[in-house]
């Protein structure tokens, strides 16, 4: 499968040398990073250790996640997400003290 990467350059580099015709290699893969994109935003994910929690998106999840944490505290949890993607465990942890700020990113597995 072709990474967003790929498609990216594909899109920005000219003087290639495709068998199909430089606009259309452009536009499938114009469309394909916008299908992607969509894919992304409207991503639900579960709790891999309790997914009847139910689902929720990314945000919301690393929130569901944050609850159980401490000040600046940190944990890596399994999620299960509803689109393919190259990771699948999500890193939690908050700052700030008493003004509670979430932060996540997905990592990979432990």
């Amino acid at each position: 499968m072709i990474s967003d990467e790929e498609l990216q350059e594909m899109i920005e580099t000219e003087g290639r040398d495709y068998a199909e015709p430089e606009q259309m290699i452009e536009a499938m893969a114009t469309e394909l990073l916008a299908y992607r994109e969509s894919e992304r935003t409207n991503l639900q994910c579960w709790l891999g250790d309790d997914p009847e929690t139910g689902s929720f998106d990314e945000p919301g999840m690393a929130d569901i996640i944050a609850d159980n944490l401490e000040d600046n505290g940190e944990t890596t949890e399994k999620i299960l997400c509803s689109t393919r993607l190259p990771n699948r465990n999500m890193r939690v942890w908050l700052t700030g003290g008493e003004n509670r700020d979430v932060h996540f990113e997905w990592v990979e597995k432990p």
